[in-house]
């Protein structure tokens, strides 16, 4: 908070009413302009202060609380952190991204994010239709079974269909089985392609992947 202050020239002049009892005294409060003693203490990641704060002024149209900054999560910031290094052009629509699945870096413009339940496969989707489509861009979903839904995003080199194919297996209730069919759809295919593959072990998981997951 003192960095934002410093860096907008308000340095000393921002009043956070919410929390300003935890805080060194503002401009406007050593100058008497607001009365401190009326300003609360408001800290931590728990909304209900605010919430029963609403409550007592009778303000039911709030927008639903967060759980704080997504950039204090660890595995988000790992996943953002990647997106930096490798994509410093990215969109929202590739920001959003960042909060669906399992992400994996195939190499330094190709990425595959693992859906891991069914509400996460419609999210991703979702968000395949919102990205740019790049000439790699490409679905993955087991041919034969119910499983992950994966997209492969950005450039496509001719081995990360097939890795994709792999991180989906694991993914899957096919996960111990030697081998099993993938469907690839798009990445400028004009029909979908099968690719049969062993299921990617520990280890190559483990070396792809972005961030805990």
């Amino acid at each position: 908070m003192q960095l934002i202050e410093r860096e907008a020239g308000l340095e000393g002049l921002i009043v956070r009413p919410l929390s300003a009892a935890c805080l060194e005294p503002s401009l406007p409060e050593k100058q008497g302009w607001l009365d401190r003693s009326r300003l609360l203490a408001i800290r931590g990641r728990s909304r209900k202060p605010q919430i029963e704060l609403a409550r007592q002024y009778d303000l039911r149209d709030y927008p639903c609380p967060a759980g704080g900054c997504l950039l204090t999560d660890p595995e988000f910031a790992a996943r953002m952190r990647d997106l930096l290094a490798h994509q410093p052009d990215f969109t929202l629509h590739d920001a959003l991204l960042l909060k669906v699945g399992r992400h994996y870096r195939l190499g330094p413009a190709t990425k595959a994010v693992v859906g891991r339940d069914e509400p996460e496969n419609q999210r991703l989707l979702a968000s395949a239709a919102g990205l740019a489509a790049g000439a790699g861009d490409a679905r993955l979903e087991l041919a034969d079974m119910p499983g992950p839904l994966t997209l492969l995003r950005g450039a496509d080199g001719p081995e990360h269909p097939m890795i994709a194919a792999r991180l989906t297996a694991a993914h899957s209730k096919a996960r111990d089985l030697r081998e099993v069919r993938v469907l690839v759809k798009g990445g400028g295919r004009a029909e979908p392609q099968t690719l049969t593959v062993a299921p990617a072990d520990a280890d190559l998981i483990a070396s792809l992947r972005v961030g805990s997951q």
